[in-house]
């Protein structure tokens, strides 16, 4: 007999945290970007950093969730995660000015 997976224990899969998820994978899809392992393993990564805890808290200190512009800091978020861990060129590489 297989006993059932616990996932109460486990922060990932509770509520609040699913929800987050959700609200940073919508950002990729929002911006037409494939959701591919490496997004939804810096999804749970901007999760796990706080990084949307601080939206959330700026909500508690009355400041408004605004959410396009959290999708476009997601974003950046994620060309900076990408420049530095996935080898993404930076694209200010090739200006000439």
């Amino acid at each position: 007999m297989n006993p059932k997976a616990d996932f109460s224990s486990d922060w990932r899969f509770n509520d609040g945290q699913m929800h987050a998820r959700q609200f940073c994978l919508n950002a990729f899809i929002q911006h037409r970007i494939n959701l591919t392992r490496e997004v939804y393993e810096f999804c749970a990564y901007y999760i796990e950093e706080g990084l949307f805890q601080q939206h959330l808290d700026d909500m508690k200190e009355g400041k408004a969730f605004r959410e396009k512009e959290i999708h476009d800091e997601i974003i950046l978020c994620w060309q900076k995660y990408g420049q530095q861990f996935l080898g993404f060129k930076n694209p200010l590489d090739d200006a000439t000015y």
